[in-house]
């Protein structure tokens, strides 16, 4: 039987959550969905920071700020990462 990650979401904040590894590594991820073309939706995951440097206030902040990013403009957060670490 293979090791799995958990996930605790929550249920205010669609997408927003904390993984946690079998090494007991928390990090707290964003996944959200990107409309690549009219009949196609891709997921996408976001990792904000880990637990504790960054604790729960912080994150939610980070993820409020992502969220309408992703959301309210449309914008696909992976791809601008991929596209800032080319330069």
């Amino acid at each position: 039987m293979g090791v799995f990650w958990v996930f605790f979401w929550c249920y205010g904040c669609p997408g927003f959550g904390l993984r946690v590894t079998p090494s007991d590594v928390r990090t707290f991820v964003f996944k959200y969905m990107v409309n690549s073309n009219p009949d196609k939706r891709i997921s996408r995951w976001l990792t904000i920071d880990q637990y504790p440097e960054w604790n729960i206030r912080r994150a939610r902040r980070e993820y409020d700020l992502l969220y309408e990013q992703a959301h309210d403009y449309g914008r696909d957060l992976v791809a601008d990462k991929k596209a800032k670490e080319k330069i």
